[in-house]
C-alpha cells in the first residue's frame, strides 16, 4: 500500500473529534497536547472526553474485543522476562548490565517486528545477533500461554480487525513515516471501511533567527528568558521548546524555574519519580530494612525525616538523639544500639519502626506482591502520610502496586532485588505537578511533528546535533538494519530523518528561534549548516530583567563589639580574613558546624595525635645533637613512647584495629619527619606547645586578647630563633606575603606574639607522607631547605623587618573589623567556603558567590 491519505486541518480535526472520531498519534506527548488543546477549545463547556490515543495504547484497547486474546505483558513484566532470560544465559553479568541488555533486547525485538524481520535472519551475524536470537527463542518458550509480548498482541489485533468494532473515522497525527507493519495496519483498517485522515498543520513559512550562546547552560538560560518575554507579550501563545541530546535539559529546568516563577513546571519538563526528595527518603528506608549495620548518614536521615510519625516532643527527642550519635563519632550502628537509644528516650513511634526494620527478612525469596504489601505496611508504620503530598504519595503507591505484576516471573525475588527493581521503575516513571503554563511544551523533535505552534525554540542546533550522526541499534546487525531502512541505520537515513523534522519545524510555526552553543565541553562547535547562513541574533537586553519585582534591603548591618577584652584563639583573625560573616558567626554567635562521623579518625584527631607525639618526643630529646646520637633501636623506642603518650593525652577512643593502623601510620610519619630534621644545621628546641597572648590593636579599651599555642620554637647555633608550625596538609610559603587580603594568618600572629627579630624566621613544617619539608621565610640564610630569605627575589619580600611591620598592620586591621562588627558575607575567594560549614546560614549558594 502506498500511504497517501486525505488531509484535514486542525479546525476540522476538532470538529471530527466532537462527532466521535478517534485520533491516533505517533508519540505519547502528542496525545497529551492534543487533549489539552481540545479541552481548551471547549472553553469550560461539558463535553465527552476525546478519543485521542498513543497508537500502541489504542491497539491494547482493541485487543479487549478479541475473544481469547492473550493478555499483553506490561513493560515492567516484559523487561523482567528478558532480564531473567539474559541473567540465566550470562550469569557473570552484574544486575545493571542485565537490566540495560533487557531494555535493548526488548527494543530490538519490537524494531524487528515493525520492519518484518524474522528471528532466523539474525543467524550468522556475530555474537550479539546470535545472543539476541537465542534470547528471543527462550522467551517464546518461557512465556505462559495466557500472556504475550506487544508484537504478538499487535499481530493478533491486525488479524482480528474485520471482526472489531472500529470507529468510522480515524485521524492520524505525528507520523513522519510508516513502518511496514503500520502500512499493513492502515491497509486493513481501510479495507474494513474506516476513513483514514492525516492531520496536517497549516503550512506557513516561519521567520527564523539564529541565537549563538557561549555553552549549553547559557543556551538554556537564553531560551528560558525568551519564553518569559513571549508569554509576557501573549499569555496564550503556543510555545514549543524542542530539545535534542546536545541540549542541557537540567540547565533548562533550572532556568525555567527562575524565569517562569508562577509555574509548577512547563509541560514536559518533569523529573522522574525517583528524583523527588521524599521518594528518595522512602526508597532509602526500604533499602535499609533488615541491614545488619547502618551508616550514620542513613541513621541521621531517618531521625530527622519530617514525615516519620511523631508528636512535637518526640521530634525534639529524635533531634537530640541524632546530635548525640553525631558527637559519638561512630560511623556504623546496628539496630540493637538504635533501639536501646530510642527506648531510653521514650521514642515509641520510632522504636516500633526500627523494630520492624530490624526483623525484616531481606534474604527470603518472596513473590513481589508480598513484598509490596509488607513495604506499604512498613512505610505506614513509620508514618508516610496519606493527607500530605497526596499527589506524590499516590504516584509512589501506584508504582509499588505495579511491582506486583512481576509475580509471574519464576522463583520470586529477595528483598535487595525487589528494591533494586522498584528503584529502576521509579527512575522511569515521570512525575510532574499540573503546569501553570500549559501552552509551553518541552519536546523532542519527533514529538513536535504534526503540531502547530506560534513559537518554536530549537536548542542544540549545531553541526553535530542537526543533522545528527547515524545510530544503528547495538544488538541488530547493521547490514540488516540498512537493508530494511531502519531509522538511524546509516548516515543517509539519519540525514533524511533530520531533514523531515527540520522542515516540519520550519513550516508549522510563526517564528523559529534556533539556539546553538559555541562550545561543548571546551571544544568549539559550528552552527548547523541549515542555519549557518542566518545572521546571528541575541535575546534583547530588556529580556534580562528579573521576571518579578524585587525589594532590596541591607542584610549585613554592623554589630559593634561591646564587651571589654573579648578573648579568642588564633582562628578568630583567620576566620575574619577568610570571611567577616564566618568570624561573626563562630566567635560572636557561637555557631559550630556539625561534624559528620566517618570511618576511622577525623582529620582533626589525626592532627592532634601528631602534634602530641612530636611534643612528647622533643620534650625528651630536646636538640639536634641528641637526635643524631640516637641509634636506630633507640629512635624507634622514643617514637613508640611518644605515640603511646599521645594516645593517652588526646583521649581518643577507637576500636583496636583502627588504633593499630593509625599507630603504624604515625610511626612511619615520625620516622620520615625526623630524618628530615637530621638534615638541618644543629638546633635546640626551647619551647613546645607554647601558650602566649597576642593583643592586636594595642591596649585600646576593646582590644582583642588572642590566646595562642605555638607548636615549637627552636634556636640554632647562631642564636637565631625559628618558629615552627606543624601542618599535615600541603602548604606554600608564598601564602605569607601574597597581595590582597591575608590568606595565612596563623604564622604572622605567632611571629608577633613571640616578638621575633630581624635575624629570626617562621616556617611551616609539612609533615606529610612523601612530601616532608619546611616552608617559610626569615631575615637571614639559615641553611634549611625551604626557608627563604627576604631578598626581593622570585617575588619574595624585600625586607624581613618590613614584612613583620606589614603583618602587624594587617592583623590590626582585621581586629578592627571584628570589633566594628562586620557581618557581611564576603568570602576572600572560593577556597574560603570549601570547609566553612556555614553555607546553610549564610546562603552563599543562593547568591552564587561561593565555592
Amino acid at each position: 500500500m502506498s500511504v497517501s491519505l486525505p488531509r484535514c486541518s486542525e479546525r476540522q480535526t476538532f470538529e471530527l473529534l466532537e462527532r466521535g472520531a478517534a485520533m491516533l498519534v505517533a508519540e505519547a506527548a502528542q496525545a497529551r497536547i492534543w487533549r489539552a488543546r481540545f479541552l481548551a477549545r471547549q472553553a469550560g463547556r461539558a463535553c465527552v472526553a476525546p478519543a485521542i490515543h498513543h497508537w500502541p495504547a489504542w491497539l491494547e484497547r482493541l485487543a479487549e474485543q478479541v475473544p481469547d486474546a492473550p493478555v499483553p505483558l506490561l513493560r515492567i513484566q516484559e523487561r523482567g522476562w528478558w532480564r531473567t532470560i539474559i541473567s540465566e544465559d550470562r550469569p557473570q553479568l552484574p544486575p545493571e548490565a542485565c537490566a540495560e541488555l533487557a531494555r535493548q533486547a526488548m527494543e530490538a525485538t519490537r524494531l524487528m517486528h515493525a520492519y518484518g524481520v524474522k528471528a532466523h535472519a539474525l543467524r550468522g551475524h556475530g555474537e550479539e545477533a546470535e545472543a539476541l536470537y537465542r534470547w528471543q527463542r527462550k522467551l517464546r518458550l518461557a512465556l505462559p500461554a495466557s500472556h504475550c509480548t506487544f508484537p504478538a498482541l499487535a499481530d493478533a489485533v491486525l488479524a482480528a480487525i474485520p471482526r472489531l468494532n472500529m470507529p468510522p473515522c480515524v485521524l492520524l497525527s505525528g507520523f513522519a513515516f510508516w513502518t511496514p507493519w503500520q502500512k499493513r495496519w492502515l491497509e486493513a483498517m481501510s479495507a474494513h471501511g474506516v476513513q483514514l485522515l492525516m492531520v496536517c498543520p497549516e503550512k506557513r513559512p516561519a521567520r527564523m533567527g539564529r541565537y549563538p550562546c557561549a555553552d549549553p547552560s547559557a543556551e538554556a538560560l537564553q531560551a528560558a528568558r525568551l519564553v518569559a518575554e513571549l508569554l509576557e507579550r501573549d499569555a496564550q501563545g503556543r510555545i514549543a521548546i524542542v530539545l535534542n541530546e546536545r541540549a542541557d535539559r537540567e540547565a533548562l529546568a533550572a532556568a525555567c524555574e527562575d524565569w517562569l516563577p508562577d509555574t509548577q513546571a512547563v509541560d514536559g519538563m518533569h523529573a522522574s519519580l525517583r528524583e523527588q526528595p521524599l521518594v528518595q527518603q522512602w526508597l532509602q528506608v526500604l533499602h535499609l530494612a533488615g541491614a545488619k549495620r547502618l551508616r550514620f548518614d542513613d541513621v541521621s536521615s531517618l531521625l530527622l525525616a519530617s514525615w516519620v510519625r511523631a508528636d512535637e516532643r518526640e521530634r525534639e527527642a529524635r533531634a537530640a538523639l541524632e546530635l548525640r550519635l553525631r558527637r559519638s563519632n561512630r560511623y556504623m550502628f546496628d539496630y540493637r544500639t538504635l533501639l536501646d537509644a530510642a527506648r531510653g528516650l521514650e521514642l515509641g513511634a520510632l522504636a516500633q519502626g526500627l523494630q520492624a526494620m530490624a526483623a525484616w527478612p531481606r534474604h527470603e525469596k518472596r513473590l513481589p506482591s508480598a513484598w509490596v504489601v509488607d513495604s506499604i505496611a512498613l512505610l505506614k508504620q513509620l508514618g508516610v502520610p496519606a493527607h500530605r503530598n497526596a499527589h506524590l504519595v499516590n504516584a509512589f503507591r501506584e508504582a509499588l502496586f505495579t511491582m506486583a505484576a512481576l509475580d509471574q516471573l519464576p522463583d520470586g525475588m529477595d528483598w535487595v532485588s525487589f528494591v533494586a527493581r522498584l528503584s529502576e521503575l521509579l527512575a522511569e516513571t515521570p512525575f510532574a505537578l499540573p503546569s501553570t503554563h500549559g501552552q509551553v511544551h518541552v519536546l523532542d523533535a519527533n514529538s513536535a511533528m504534526g503540531l502547530a505552534f506560534d513559537h518554536v525554540l530549537a536548542l542544540g542546533i549545531d553541526e553535530q546535533g542537526m543533522p545528527g550522526p547515524a545510530r544503528p541499534h547495538p544488538l541488530l546487525p547493521v547490514p540488516l538494519q540498512r537493508a530494511h531502512q531502519m531509522p538511524g541505520a546509516s548516515a543517509q537515513l539519519a540525514l533524511a530523518q533530520a531533514e523531515r523534522q527540520w522542515n516540519e519545524l520550519r513550516h508549522t510555526c510563526g517564528t523559529l528561534y534556533a539556539f546553538h552553543a559555541l562550545q561543548q565541553e571546551g571544544v568549539f562547535v559550528a552552527p548547523s549548516p541549515w542555519i549557518a547562513d542566518l545572521s546571528a541574533e541575541h535575546v534583547p537586553d530588556e529580556h534580562t530583567r528579573a521576571p518579578w519585582p524585587l525589594t532590596s534591603w541591607p542584610d549585613a548591618p554592623l554589630v559593634p563589639l561591646r564587651q571589654s577584652h573579648p578573648r579568642g584563639g588564633s582562628s578568630l583573625l583567620q576566620d575574619q580574613a577568610a570571611c567577616p560573616f564566618r568570624a561573626f558567626a563562630y566567635h560572636r554567635l557561637g555557631l559550630k558546624p556539625l561534624d559528620t562521623p566517618q570511618p576511622g579518625l577525623r582529620a582533626s584527631e589525626k592532627g592532634q595525635l601528631l602534634h602530641a607525639a612530636l611534643e612528647g618526643f622533643w620534650r625528651q630529646v630536646e636538640s639536634w645533637h641528641a637526635l643524631c646520637a640516637l641509634s636506630t633501636q633507640a629512635l624507634a623506642q622514643r617514637i613508640d613512647e611518644a605515640i603511646d603518650e599521645a594516645w593517652r593525652q588526646c583521649r581518643i577512643y577507637v576500636p583496636r584495629h583502627v588504633r593499630r593502623v593509625e599507630t603504624e601510620r604515625l610511626r612511619a610519619l615520625l620516622r620520615g619527619w625526623l630524618a628530615e630534621e637530621r638534615q638541618r644545621p644543629p638546633f635546640t628546641v626551647t619551647r613546645t606547645e607554647w601558650r602566649t597572648t597576642l593583643r592586636p590593636g594595642g591596649d585600646a579599651p576593646l582590644a582583642l586578647a588572642l590566646e595562642l599555642k605555638i607548636d615549637r620554637l627552636d634556636v640554632d647555633a647562631e642564636g637565631r630563633r625559628i618558629l615552627i608550625d606543624y601542618k599535615t596538609s600541603r602548604v606554600q610559603a608564598s601564602q605569607l606575603w601574597r597581595q590582597g587580603r591575608m590568606r595565612e594568618v596563623q604564622l604572622p600572629q605567632y611571629a608577633l606574639a613571640a616578638a621575633l627579630g630581624v635575624r629570626d624566621a617562621v616556617c611551616f613544617a609539612q609533615v606529610r607522607s612523601g612530601e616532608m619539608g619546611f616552608q617559610g621565610v626569615g631575615g637571614e640564610e639559615l641553611g634549611i631547605k625551604g626557608i627563604m630569605v627576604c631578598d626581593g627575589k622570585a617575588k619574595r619580600p624585600e625586607d624581613w623587618a618590613q614584612t613583620l611591620a606589614t603583618w602587624r598592620m594587617q592583623l590590626d586591621e582585621l581586629a578592627a573589623e571584628f570589633i566594628a562588627g562586620r557581618t557581611d558575607v564576603a568570602p576572600r575567594d572560593p577556597d574560603a567556603c570549601r570547609y566553612c560549614g556555614l553555607a546553610a546560614v549564610c546562603r552563599i549558594a543562593e547568591r552564587g558567590d561561593g565555592a
